[in-house]
C-alpha cells in the first residue's frame, strides 16, 4: 500500500468521525436550547389542581419581566378578567361573584395576577389559563382544575323468599366514581351497577346476594374515594335485626310450606277415601239390583203357573171328541 492510498483512507475516516461529532453536537445544542427555554425567567409551567366541592381554590400567575397585558381565560376562550400594564387598568369580565381577582400587580419587577374561586362548584371543573403578553410574545400558564365530589353512601338489606338476603351498598353522585368492595367476598355472588349522570358525577351500586345459612360472621361494605381519608366501612353485624328478620322470614316460609304440604296430603287422602267408598257403593248397588231382578222373575213365573194350567184345562174341555 502506497502513501496515497493511506492518505485517502485516513481522509475518509476523519470525514466519518466529523459527521458523527456534528450529530452529537446538534443533539446537545437542541437539549441545551430546550433547557434554557424552560429555565429562563418568567416561563410559565402548567399545573394540575384538585379540590373538594365547596372549598376555596387560588390560582397564582407570576411573571418576571416587562409585561404589556395579563388575563385569565376559562376552557379556554371564555375570558374572565384582564389587566393592561401600561394603564394599570383591570377589566373584570365575569359577573360571577364567586370568581374574583384576589390580587393584581402589573408593570413591576414581579408581575402577579391571582384568581380565586370560592366556593367551588361542579361547573368550575375545567382548565384555567393565565395569558401573559410581553415583548417576546404570548406566554400561557394553564391550571387543570378537577373538582372532587364525595359520594353519598347508603346501605340497605332486602330479604328474599328463597332463604337469601341482598346487602346493597350505594355510593351516589360521586366524582370520580367510587370503588365498592365486600369483606368477606366468598359468601355469595355480588354485582355492580354504574350510572353516569349528565353533571359528570357517577352512582355506583353493589349488590351482595348471601344465603342466610352461610352468614356466620360480620359482612363489611368498603367504599374507597379520593374525597375520603382512607376508606369508609359499613358493617352488618352477626346479630343484625335485618338478618334475624331474614331468618325469621325463612322459618315462617318453611312452616308455611310444611303446612301446605300436610294439607295437600290430607286432601289427597280424602279424595282417595271418597272415590274408594263410591266404588264399593256402586258395586254393592249393582249386585243388589241384579239380585232383586232375579227374584222378581222367579216370583212371576210361579204366580202364573196355575193360571196356565187352568187355561189349558178349559181349552182341552171344549175341544170336540174324536169319533172312535
Amino acid at each position: 500500500m502506497n502513501f496515497l492510498e493511506i492518505g485517502l483512507h485516513s481522509r475518509k475516516a476523519i470525514s466519518v468521525e466529523m459527521k458523527s461529532v456534528q450529530k452529537r453536537l446538534h443533539i446537545v445544542l437542541l437539549l441545551l436550547a430546550v433547557f434554557i427555554a424552560l429555565a429562563r425567567p418568567g416561563y410559565p409551567i402548567a399545573e394540575k389542581v384538585s379540590t373538594l366541592l365547596g372549598n376555596k381554590v387560588l390560582f397564582s400567575c407570576l411573571f418576571n419581566g416587562n409585561v404589556t397585558k395579563m388575563s385569565w381565560m376559562f376552557n379556554p376562550i371564555l375570558q374572565i378578567a384582564a389587566i393592561r400594564c401600561d394603564s394599570n387598568k383591570m377589566v373584570l369580565i365575569s359577573n360571577n361573584s364567586r370568581i374574583i381577582i384576589q390580587s393584581a400587580t402589573c408593570n413591576t419587577s414581579k408581575n402577579e395576577m391571582n384568581l380565586q374561586i370560592e366556593p367551588v362548584q361542579l361547573a368550575d371543573d375545567g382548565n384555567y389559563t393565565c395569558e401573559i403578553l410581553d415583548q417576546r410574545g404570548v406566554h400561557r400558564l394553564t391550571f387543570s382544575l378537577a373538582v372532587t365530589v364525595p359520594p353519598d353512601i347508603s346501605f340497605s338489606i332486602e330479604n328474599k323468599l328463597d332463604d337469601t338476603m341482598v346487602a346493597i351498598c350505594t355510593a351516589s353522585n360521586g366524582k370520580p366514581a367510587a370503588e365498592i368492595t365486600w369483606y368477606p367476598n366468598n359468601l355469595g355472588n355480588f354485582s355492580i351497577d354504574i350510572t353516569h349522570h349528565s353533571n359528570r358525577t357517577t352512582t355506583v351500586r353493589s349488590k351482595y346476594h348471601i344465603s342466610v345459612h352461610q352468614f356466620s360472621e360480620e359482612i363489611s361494605c368498603i367504599v374507597s374515594h379520593p374525597a375520603f381519608n382512607g376508606t369508609k366501612n359499613y358493617t352488618i353485624p352477626r346479630n343484625s335485626p335485618a338478618l334475624h328478620d331474614s331468618q325469621s322470614t325463612a322459618k315462617i316460609l318453611f312452616n308455611l310450606y310444611l303446612i301446605a304440604g300436610v294439607l295437600a296430603a290430607f286432601l289427597c287422602l280424602l279424595a282417595v277415601v271418597h272415590f274408594t267408598v263410591r266404588y264399593f257403593n256402586l258395586h254393592i248397588e249393582t249386585a243388589f239390583r241384579n239380585c232383586c231382578a232375579s227374584r222378581s222373575s222367579q216370583d212371576i213365573s210361579q204366580s202364573n203357573g196355575p193360571f196356565i194350567q187352568m187355561e189349558n184345562f178349559i181349552y182341552d174341555s171344549f175341544q170336540p171328541q174324536k169319533l172312535r
